[in-house]
């Protein structure tokens, strides 16, 4: 077991057979330099989902936009669509009949740009929605 004795600038930790001393600076450093680590190591996660997230519903709008230019789908299409995209991944959200279409409108608003991802990105909460905009 061990037993931590604390003064202004060390801890000492005493543990079973070896002796050691930790500089509280050195400590609180270390840890702090781990936990920015780890923050950024989140952002950086978050950051790859966002942009794989862009690049499906960049996709989804491509694809929906071709077939209704193609073959003529109206929203009843759109909306079976969506429904079975729903049916497929239960309990992943974004894929309502609004969605697509958004994603279609998302599509339509950037077409000219070949590689949407390539751009830098921001996106922000307005009115329950996520808004995606080029830098």
């Amino acid at each position: 077991m061990n037993k931590k004795k604390v003064t202004k600038k060390t801890t000492k930790v005493i543990s079973k057979g070896s002796k050691a001393i930790i500089s509280t600076k050195d400590y609180a450093q270390t840890l702090l330099d781990v936990k920015k680590r780890i923050q950024e190591a989140q952002i950086k996660a978050t950051m790859s989902v966002n942009k794989e997230l862009i690049k499906v519903y960049w996709y989804i709008g491509k694809t929906i936009a071709q077939k209704q230019a193609v073959n003529r789908w109206g929203s009843g299409i759109v909306e079976r669509f969506a429904n079975d995209l729903q049916k497929e991944f239960p309990g992943l959200g974004g894929f309502s009949r609004a969605n697509i279409f958004n994603m279609r409108a998302f599509y339509a608003a950037y077409e000219k740009v070949q590689q949407p991802v390539g751009q830098s990105w921001r996106t922000r909460e307005a009115g329950g929605l996520t808004v995606v905009s080029s830098l």
